[in-house]
């Protein structure tokens, strides 16, 4: 298995099984050029990068070493948070098995990998992207805001292993807090929310990593 997988993945890194317009070739480039990137300021081994529309409604995922992203992800407006989101599952090392010997004990510890991989996530953008930390934060922010906002509109679920959106971004600005002064008024900040600003847990099957398709 692991050698048809490596068959696969140098094909597609070779243009072989996926046919890509200019602009998605272009941002297939830049993808994994971030995640070179990130193998050199990181000194860890070189991800490899799978370009395909495997799973319907997810952007993009890590497991086994591998990253995998969909096609739609690669003109996306969130395209880099998505990729800063799943490299920071390969740096957290979340391949490693759930401790918990029941169902609600991984989905806690999954629950928890998600947040710490949201906060690598804006680290991620610094150190790769360049970005200054605070249009890092708000980088990440307006991703899950827009992945909230599918999930009320009913546009989306909440694949397994994930909070809602909502508290997840709670939680992320709550890492922050030297960026309060104009993080707490944020939708979803950590403050009384309404029924209406986030929706409930469901869907998905697995404890992979999903990002939710989103607005390109």
């Amino acid at each position: 298995m692991s050698g048809l997988i490596s068959l696969l993945v140098v094909m597609i890194l070779v243009g072989g099984c996926v046919s890509l317009t200019p602009t998605e070739q272009r941002g297939a480039d830049e993808v994994r050029a971030m995640a070179d990137e990130l193998a050199r300021v990181y000194k860890v081994r070189r991800i490899a990068v799978l370009i395909g529309d495997n799973v319907e409604g997810v952007g993009g995922t890590y497991r086994h070493g591998l990253f995998t992203i969909t096609t739609s992800m690669l003109t996306s407006r969130y395209r880099d948070e998505i990729v800063a989101h799943e490299l920071a599952h390969y740096l957290l090392d979340h391949d490693r098995p759930l401790a918990g010997t029941l169902a609600l004990d991984w989905q806690r510890e999954q629950e928890l990998r998600e947040l710490d991989a949201n906060a690598k996530s804006v680290e991620v953008l610094i150190r790769v992207r360049g970005l200054p930390e605070d249009e890092a934060l708000r980088r990440v922010y307006d991703y899950l805001l827009a992945w909230n906002r599918l999930v009320v509109a009913r546009r989306a679920v909440i694949p397994w292993g994930h909070r809602p959106p909502c508290e997840e971004i709670g939680e992320l600005l709550g890492r922050f807090p030297q960026y309060r002064g104009w993080s707490a008024a944020l939708e979803c900040a950590r403050r009384e929310r309404g029924p209406d600003q986030v929706g409930k847990s469901g869907g998905g099957s697995d404890g992979a990593s999903r990002a939710n398709s989103l607005p390109g």
